[in-house]
């Protein structure tokens, strides 16, 4: 490295060295070390002091992705007790004793330990089993369908007072990861109880053979769908989905990527090569209201699928289904395209230039213009501010609501437009007389 040259974040990685190096001597770290620890708020501060909002924004970026599966998991988990408690959607009865328990065999079928420990055979010719079983007890049967179910653990008090054989039985499907049980939707899964179907789709001739009780731990839309026996969709165990949708034609392989995200908590963006499969992916679990799944769309959008044939494109969608971090994403990258321009023309070049491929809303010309503002970009900001003031009026209106008249309001203002502050409040009385 250069003498006296210091890359941003380097006082923050040295020092957490240290902190790393100093922790691992326990109770042996002398005073004159321990002096030398540096503790979180520290390095917080210099986290904020040596890494700019962008920077830290793609670090955020990065991480969101793990945290939002493992929301995903411990929702879905939650759930899942609740349904086994009420015994919605069970299949099978297990009678243990003078207990009885009601399950899903698409969830059993999974837990080998179980069902051998158990002596249980699931049997597929049926719709239903009720069987009764000899091995075990029903406190020991609760304490491994709540783990099967929700993850839910013994007290220690209680492990040490079971039986060797159960113990070793629990303790293997305590370390199997449930997230991650591989599951083929084109093939019709063991106890599949519905199915969903792309109209006129060519390739949908299957559709996609899923089990209600992982759609109703997953998705509320599916929740609300499938509690209700007076739909022709839950008569007949089957959902027809339109092909024709706001974001283009839905494909049957789009399904299958969500159906798939909702066994499997992930999806893995490797193998989707197209940035228009992942907006169609993020539109339809909106739709079903997955909002998790839509999120983790969104953010492998933001950070690896923008460019400038589709920054525009991708700006609606976040607009439209209010993704944060994906229209921010589409701001910074539109900016960091004109930041380094000197000259510009007025409108028409700065649309092509910096969003080619279809109308520019005003919305996000007025983020441009601040994030210009913000850093002393003075080419830009003049560009944006005069692609305000002489765009027709309709054009920039057009996509206005009521979040976003305000934005428009003070800008107008800020540059002297008068006709389009006129237009913003002529919006804001409607809005009042509605």
């Amino acid at each position: 490295m250069v003498a006296g040259l210091e890359l941003p974040g380097f006082n923050l990685l040295r020092n957490l060295f240290q902190y790393s190096a100093a922790s691992v001597s326990g109770s042996s770290v002398t005073k004159a070390s321990s002096s030398r620890l540096v503790n979180r708020t520290m390095i917080e501060h210099e986290m904020r002091a040596e890494f700019s909002e962008e920077q830290k924004r793609k670090i955020q970026l990065l991480n969101l992705p793990i945290q939002l599966q493992q929301e995903m998991i411990i929702n879905q988990n939650a759930k899942l007790l609740e349904l086994l408690d009420s015994g919605q959607f069970s299949d099978i009865v297990i009678h243990v004793g003078d207990e009885i328990f009601t399950a899903h065999r698409c969830i059993l079928a999974d837990f080998d330990e179980y069902l051998f420990w158990a002596g249980i055979t699931l049997d597929t010719a049926v719709p239903k089993q009720e069987i009764t079983i000899e091995q075990g007890t029903a406190k020991q049967h609760r304490a491994i369908l709540r783990l099967i179910y929700g993850g839910e653990k013994l007290s220690s008090a209680d492990e040490e007072r079971e039986d060797h054989d159960f113990k070793s039985v629990y303790l293997k499907l305590y370390f199997i990861d449930k997230a991650k049980i591989p599951r083929n939707p084109l093939e019709k899964p063991p106890f599949s109880d519905f199915r969903i179907v792309v109209e006129d789709d060519d390739s949908a001739y299957m559709g996609s053979f899923v089990h209600k009780t992982i759609l109703a731990a997953s998705s509320p839309y599916f929740a609300g769908l499938l509690n209700n026996s007076d739909l022709i969709e839950v008569q007949t165990g089957r959902l027809s989905v339109p092909e024709e949708q706001d974001f283009g034609a839905l494909e049957q392989s789009t399904v299958n990527l969500l159906t798939e995200a909702l066994y499997s908590n992930n999806i893995n963006f490797k193998e989707i090569n197209s940035w228009q499969k992942i907006a169609a992916l993020l539109c339809l679990a909106h739709q079903w209201d997955c909002q998790k799944v839509a999120i983790l769309c969104s953010l492998e959008l933001a950070s690896n699928r923008i460019t400038k044939e589709n920054v525009s494109t991708l700006l609606k969608i976040a607009s439209i289904y209010e993704m944060s971090h994906l229209y921010q994403s589409c701001i910074s990258f539109a900016f960091n395209q004109a930041k380094d321009w000197e000259n510009l023309p007025l409108a028409e070049k700065f649309k092509q230039s910096v969003l080619p491929d279809g109308i520019l809303q005003g919305w996000s010309i007025v983020d441009i213009y601040h994030a210009a503002k913000k850093n002393g970009n003075k080419p830009v900001e003049l560009a944006c501010g005069n692609w305000l003031r002489f765009r027709p009026i309709k054009e920039l209106t057009e996509y206005l609501d009521k979040d976003s008249v305000n934005k428009m309001l003070r800008l107008a203002r800020e540059l002297g437009a008068e006709e389009l502050e006129g237009a913003c409040l002529r919006f804001i009385e409607a809005a009042f007389q509605q």
